[in-house]
Formats: structure tokens, C-alpha cells, sequence
């Protein structure tokens, strides 16, 4: 049971890696070229598919895991891959729109659903403890509620470097993969402890 989770994990330590790569290329200062040609539209296009079709099948196959043996992957988990099924979503409807990924824009997105993901998260929790009283715990509660204070902050940071110099932008797109790979860090720790599920 514990293979399969680290598998997801080098997954998602490859995508920061991918993003990484991303972050660096589309935040370049801007040099003065001709136009691209139509070919590199068809790429974006070609690739953000491609992004969206693996994101879908990740989910599916993570979803699938947790049908066959329930809790095989902790929530957390499929909730990020649900959001990653998003996110690709938003890459290849910017791709079809510009021609090209915007790799800020689409970080401020990643964000945003993070944001979004943790609320929806908290409300379940929520629910659940009208319904059955100590559900959740109250410390379990409280840190969906910092996760969700620290996800509006990185929010707002965001849409503030929206006309900002390239450089900020990148500087903030690193300080998100840097979050993303602690978080791997800590994923990792509590997978060979097989404690994942009580924290994400």
C-alpha cells in the first residue's frame, strides 16, 4: 500500500519539476522576435491537451484505487489531482485563446482553486460534525482554517504582482513550487509512517 503512494508522490515531484521549467521559460524577460509562427500555437494547444489528458487519467486512476480498496489514497490526495484536472482545464482554455501558456496566469489560477478546494474543504468537515459530533476534531478544524489564511494570502500576493516586472512574478511562482515540495517533504514522511490520510 505504501508503493502506490509514493508513486503519486514522484508524481507530483515531477509536476514541480514540469511547472519549474514552465515558471522559468514564460517569465523570461521578453526579447523582441517576430511573431511566432502558427506551429507554436498548435504546440501550446497540442501540449495543454496533452497536460489535460493525463490529469484526467491520474484522477481516474486514483479514483478507481479508492473504489477497489477504500482509503487506499487519503483525500487530500485526490483532491489535489481533481484540482490539477482544473488547472489543466484553465491551461488549455489559455492556450486556445493566446496561442501560448501564460505561466503566471495560470499559477494565479492553481492558487485561486487551492483557495477554493480548502473552503469546500472545511464546509464538508463542517457538515460532517453537524451530522455526527466529533467528526472532525477542533485542532483538525482550526488548521483547515490556517490552510485556508495561508491560501488567501497567497491569493492576494498574486493579484497584486499582476503588473508587476517579470522578476516578482517569478519570485512568487518559486515561493508556490517551494510550498509544493514541502509539502511533498511532509507526504512522504507521513506515507512511510502510514499517516498520510489524517493530514491531507
Amino acid at each position: 500500500m505504501k508503493l502506490p503512494r509514493l508513486v503519486v508522490l514522484a508524481g507530483i515531484v515531477a509536476l514541480a519539476g514540469v511547472a519549474l521549467h514552465q515558471a522559468r521559460s514564460a517569465d523570461e524577460p521578453e526579447k523582441k522576435s517576430p511573431p511566432a509562427p502558427a506551429t507554436d500555437t498548435n504546440f501550446a494547444v497540442r501540449y495543454a491537451e496533452a497536460h489535460l489528458l493525463v490529469a484526467e487519467l491520474t484522477l481516474k486512476k486514483a479514483q478507481d484505487m479508492n473504489r477497489q480498496v477504500p482509503q487506499t489514497l487519503a483525500r487530500g490526495i485526490i483532491d489535489q489531482f481533481s484540482d490539477d484536472v482544473e488547472f489543466a482545464k484553465a491551461q488549455l482554455e489559455d492556450a486556445k485563446n493566446t496561442g501560448a501558456i501564460d505561466a503566471f496566469g495560470l499559477w494565479l489560477r492553481r492558487a485561486e482553486l487551492a483557495l477554493k478546494m480548502r473552503e469546500e474543504r472545511l464546509n464538508t468537515a463542517m457538515e460532517a460534525n453537524r451530522r455526527v459530533p466529533g467528526a472532525y476534531r477542533p485542532v483538525d478544524l482550526d488548521r483547515m482554517r490556517a490552510a485556508i489564511e495561508m491560501a488567501r494570502l497567497r491569493v492576494e500576493r498574486g493579484r497584486a504582482l499582476a503588473d508587476a516586472p517579470h522578476i516578482a512574478k517569478l519570485d512568487w511562482q518559486l515561493e508556490m513550487i517551494n510550498e509544493g515540495l514541502n509539502r511533498v517533504e511532509e507526504m512522504v514522511s507521513l506515507s512511510i509512517q502510514n499517516r498520510l490520510a489524517e493530514f491531507f
